[in-house]
């Protein structure tokens, strides 16, 4: 392992749950390749942003919404494994609180995508999988939307359904022989451990190339939630 791989892991040995450590473990690598500005880059794990939108006064009106269309909520249970709660189950639960990890509610991903939108975000980005699926979840908020009388815009959306970094930023040949032959694939700490700082300029140079030199970029806004 590089150094900055070793520093990464080891603060993420801090976090609570593996969740939080996948997260301080990518938000380390990041910030070591320089893709972060200085205090302008916030992360907001899934669970809280399920608190801030079911609060006490929200969460009847979402709850129903909620199974009406067929969306089912998550409950922690005494595994402490996530498990759905059928429709008698959640009319019981109260809201969560935010001190209280057992408490805490998790909305299927349709609303957890739109949990971010309700922050006020102006565009977001995902790659190919997002891409594939981000209009069908929109299809799929439109009617939940109209039910609790939320019509705020969806955010401009950046799917990069291919991106090629070999074309800026190769791996050594030695190791793209190794990936092959454990059927992985290149990963962001593999191209950070081998570029190091000169990773970011080498992003950079893929901003001033012809459009699609380097990625397939699929733009896509809706005004408002449109319903079917």
């Amino acid at each position: 392992m590089t150094a900055a791989d070793s520093e990464a892991l080891n603060l993420a040995k801090h976090a609570t749950n593996y969740a939080y450590f996948a997260m301080l473990y990518r938000l380390a690598l990041e910030r070591r390749a320089g893709l972060h500005l200085p205090d302008a880059t916030v992360e907001i794990p899934l669970d809280l942003m399920n608190v801030h939108s079911l609060t006490a006064a929200s969460l009847p009106l979402w709850r129903e919404a909620m199974y009406d269309h067929q969306l089912t909520l998550r409950v922690i249970g005494d595994d402490l494994e996530l498990r759905e709660a059928d429709r008698a189950e959640a009319a019981r639960l109260p809201a969560p609180d935010p001190h209280d990890v057992r408490t805490t509610l998790i909305c299927p991903n349709y609303l957890n995508l739109w949990h971010s939108y309700r922050l006020g975000l102006s565009a977001t980005i995902g790659t190919e999988r997002m891409a594939g699926y981000e209009a069908a979840m929109a299809d799929v908020l439109a009617p939940f939307l109209d039910r609790i009388g939320e019509k705020e815009p969806f955010p401009q959306f950046l799917g990069m359904s291919a991106v090629s970094l070999d074309t800026v930023a190769p791996l050594p040949a030695p190791l793209l022989a190794e990936l092959r032959e454990a059927g992985a694939r290149p990963s962001f700490p593999l191209y950070l451990a081998t570029h190091g700082e000169g990773l970011l300029p080498a992003l950079d140079r893929m901003l001033t190339a012809a459009p699609h030199a380097h990625a397939d970029v699929l733009t896509r806004r809706l005004a408002e939630p449109v319903a079917p």
